[in-house]
């Protein structure tokens, strides 16, 4: 073979090589990205080619020793890591020299870590010759692909995991190296970074450190609405009455400011004497009244002698009365009154007998421990307007 043919061959080798050899950056790069991400990392592989060492030998080219310095930082970074350093060959020569040849360039690369600092202790090599090939032999380009060294992760066996792991409440996981942490803050570096970064311990869930142990940061738990305690705490108006209570008994003297519908077309009638009633309740417990109203109207037309109005009014009642201390009670409630209207014209007597049901509100204010005045409003058919005097017997 002429001068020509060896130096296209040359060339067309150092073409072909390179395009089947691995790069270990994007190895590297893949490892720290996973030990960030807290996702395990032990047996991923860390491949170097062929072209990394002198054809025939086990010496590192400059190329191989900008790779594996990026090696080494992965391994400072990850104190944890240990590497299983595998050295392997074609089938182009004896098997002696090939095994040989493998096991002189993983120790060659075993060497070139311890260096750079890398403890022996974390570093095992192995050469298996030209055994385990992943191309094929027969060809050129499979050749190439299986002269390599690869660099195997190991987990030791005295960590859980490679990197610490801090749980975020938000369920995210980040792998790091913790600093140091305190009810405040965790001061952790991440493998991708030199940066120390924080997080606020109100964030983290739990830590799982790399020898096993773990730190868990318990959440108080939220209390589920008590809306009932929560009124009760908000809206006082609703606690036990403390001017309506069981043990009084109320009785309310009262006048009427208005007069009433009497069922004869007649409801503009002047009063003659004001709707007198009186007023019975009991409270019965939870702020409850239960009680009577009875009045009773008298009235004539000034200008016919002989024409005469007579109205009366009995009511069942029930109310319910707010908390608002001591002197002031307020109430709503409800009533069914029975009502008879009496017209009588000369000799003539009409009467009307109703029965309606009705809603009122009213307040009393006490002036001592017994007595008070109140006033009270309402359907004209339950409670008409009137204004009266309040007793309270009893605590």
């Amino acid at each position: 073979m002429n001068d020509l043919a060896y130096s296209i061959l040359f060339f067309w080798v150092l073409a072909v090589i390179p395009a089947y050899s691995q790069s270990p950056e994007s190895d590297v790069q893949e490892i720290l990205q996973r030990l960030d991400a807290g996702e395990p990392v032990e047996n991923m592989v860390m491949n170097l080619g062929d072209i990394n060492f002198r054809f025939g030998t086990a010496d590192l080219e400059p190329q191989a020793t900008t790779y594996l310095n990026q090696v080494v930082n992965l391994m400072q970074k990850a104190s944890n890591i240990e590497l299983y350093i595998q050295g392997f060959a074609d089938n182009v020569g004896s098997s002696d020299f090939n095994k040989r040849l493998s096991t002189n360039r993983a120790q060659n690369v075993l060497i070139y870590l311890e260096k750079k600092g890398v403890e022996s202790d974390r570093l095992i090599s192995e050469g298996f010759g030209s055994g385990k090939p992943v191309a094929d032999n027969t060809t050129s380009e499979g050749r190439a692909q299986n002269r390599r060294v690869e660099m195997e992760v190991i987990k030791p066996e005295a960590v859980e995991t490679i990197q610490d792991i801090i749980v975020l409440t938000s369920r995210q996981r980040i792998g790091s190296v913790v600093i140091d942490y305190n009810e405040e803050q965790v001061r952790y570096q991440q493998f991708t970074s030199n940066d120390t970064m924080v997080v606020q311990t109100e964030e983290v869930d739990t830590i799982y450190f790399s020898d096993g142990t773990v730190k868990a940061f318990p959440r108080p738990v939220k209390e589920k609405f008590d809306f009932a305690q929560w009124w009760g705490d908000n809206v006082p108006i609703f606690k036990t009455s403390e001017s309506f209570h069981r043990g009084n008994f109320i009785v309310g003297l009262g006048i009427g400011l208005d007069n009433v519908d009497i069922g004869y077309g007649d409801s503009e009638h002047p009063i003659v004497i004001p709707p007198v009633m009186l007023i019975v309740e009991l409270p019965i417990g939870y702020n409850v009244g239960l009680g009577m109203t009875a009045g009773a109207m008298h009235w004539g037309v000034p200008e016919v002698d002989d024409i005469l109005y007579e109205y009366y009014a009995v009511s069942a009642r029930l109310a319910y009365h707010f908390n608002l201390g001591r002197k002031v009670d307020l109430y709503i409630g409800g009533a069914i009154t029975g009502r008879q209207i009496t017209k009588t014209e000369g000799d003539e007597r009409n009467s009307k007998q109703e029965i309606d049901p009705g809603l009122l509100l009213g307040i009393r204010y006490y002036i001592n421990n017994t007595f008070g005045v109140f006033g009270e409003i309402g359907d004209e058919s339950v409670a008409y307007p009137k204004v009266g005097l309040a007793i309270k017997f009893g605590n």
